[in-house]
């Protein structure tokens, strides 16, 4: 059996294996990959090799858009979840629980427009996959400012480092996608075109970052 490397423990090397098993961490690794591959292809000087990275990042942004298929079903459940909190909220705590509608609602629309559009292109629906797409990324743009202003509630209260990397994550999102919403222009124009690429990059390697140590503190409490 090969030596675990130094530096490394038993209980991350098996974090390191359950995380590989989830849809949620895969993807978000592919989110890393995809978005260094754009950062590249659009950073590069060399045509061939600015081709070459622009492939890997539709290829990875391609299966992404696999994963996603019939992801909905988890959205709406989690939709109706957050819409039984908000009922059974009184207070204070339903403005909060209200965002949470508000951030489930945006992911399902997202979802939901993610995967009609990448039917479309695949051929597997006559129709045009463009208002889809457009609609799939307002979407995700709602979901991602919902998000951060639930980050931000949660900071009030809580400043920990971590949910500050959360915030930092959300605000990269909001970036990364902003550009592909068409609902400011002036952000279009005036931004490097690898900008939201690497916000992407910002937000996918945090995700992932948090996903370890859960997984690390998980499989340490299991041990115990």
């Amino acid at each position: 059996m090969a030596a675990i490397p130094c530096g490394v423990n038993s209980a991350e090397v098996a974090a390191a294996g359950v995380l590989l098993g989830k849809i949620d961490a895969v993807d978000k690794l592919a989110k890393v990959t995809m978005n260094a591959a754009k950062v590249v292809s659009e950073v590069s000087t060399d045509s061939d090799t600015s081709k070459q990275a622009a492939d890997v990042g539709k290829t990875f942004q391609d299966g992404r858009s696999m994963m996603r298929m019939g992801q909905w079903v988890r959205n709406s459940q989690n939709l109706q979840k957050a819409i039984d909190g908000y009922s059974a909220a009184s207070g204070d705590a339903k403005s909060k629980k209200l965002i949470e509608v508000l951030r489930h609602a945006s992911n399902l629309g997202y979802v939901l427009g993610d995967n009609i559009a990448f039917l479309a292109k695949q051929g597997v629906l006559a129709r045009d996959a463009d208002p889809s797409a457009l609609a799939s990324k307002r979407f995700q743009l709602a979901m991602f400012s919902t998000d951060a202003i639930l980050t931000s509630m949660n900071l009030r209260s809580n400043p920990s480092p971590r949910l500050q990397q959360q915030l930092v994550r959300n605000i990269s999102d909001i970036l990364m996608v902003l550009n592909r919403t068409k609902l400011v222009p002036s952000y279009d124009a005036n931004v490097p075109s690898w900008f939201p690429a690497a916000c992407g990059l910002v937000s996918g390697s945090i995700a992932v970052k948090h996903m370890v140590d859960d997984a690390v503190k998980e499989e340490k409490q299991k041990r115990q």
